[in-house]
């Protein structure tokens, strides 16, 4: 039997449909959002997609305890939600992971569960009988991206921060978040740093499914002709 006309069409539209699936929308913030927390800048619950009060909420705190003589502490890091619906940070034990540009952020990472996470934290102990420093949380006077995973009813979504902190060890301590985005479609995995860009690689993908559908076209006229 000779292909039909359709079969080209059929090929294009199943070469586009696979193309969609691979590449699905990435939601982002846009650059230099800077949102801001120090010692005396306190956010509250932040909505990072304009959804107040929902699955899209992050609560941070910085946190500097001075007590004169004895101890000095400064600190960035998760508050829990009070909702059901949270943002969950990608963690190595109790600090949030600092991820570097491109890694994925999936299934496969271990991530806050609603519990408490550093980014970055000094503690200075000053009684003379008891003096010690301790340094901990990979954004330690750092920027990286955090991975995020959010929980919209049923669905589960992956997604990235970009966070910057400053003056880590003194009562000036900074936090920015400067963009982040995620993954539209539940269950999806997505690359820390990217944004609504296709990739080189979907663009060859799109081409390959052209190539088909051409080379198709090609093969039903000659067949036409014999």
């Amino acid at each position: 039997m000779k292909p039909t006309p359709l079969t080209a069409i059929t090929l294009l539209a199943l070469a586009v449909a696979g193309v969609s699936q691979v590449q699905a929308a990435i939601v982002y913030s846009g650059p230099n959002q800077n949102v801001t927390y120090s010692q005396y800048n306190y956010n509250g619950a932040f909505s990072l997609f304009n959804d107040p009060a929902n699955w899209d909420d992050v609560t941070l705190n910085t946190s500097v305890m001075l007590m004169p003589g004895f101890q000095e502490s400064y600190e960035f890091s998760t508050m829990l939600e009070v909702h059901g619906n949270y943002v969950d940070f990608a963690r190595n034990n109790s600090n949030a992971r600092n991820l570097t540009a491109g890694s994925l952020i999936d299934a496969a990472l271990s991530f806050s569960n609603n519990s408490y996470v550093d980014f970055s934290r000094y503690v200075q102990f000053l009684d003379p009988d008891f003096s010690f420093s301790s340094t901990d949380g990979e954004f330690y006077n750092s920027t990286g991206y955090a991975g995020l995973r959010f929980t919209k009813g049923l669905d589960i979504f992956y997604g990235w921060m970009q966070i910057q902190v400053t003056n880590s060890g003194n009562s000036d301590i900074q936090a920015v978040l400067i963009d982040w985005a995620y993954q539209d479609s539940p269950g999806i995995g997505i690359q820390a740093g990217a944004i609504a860009i296709p990739e080189p690689s979907t663009y060859g993908l799109i081409l390959g499914g052209l190539a088909l559908a051409g080379a198709a076209v090609r093969r039903r006229k000659r067949s036409s002709a014999a």
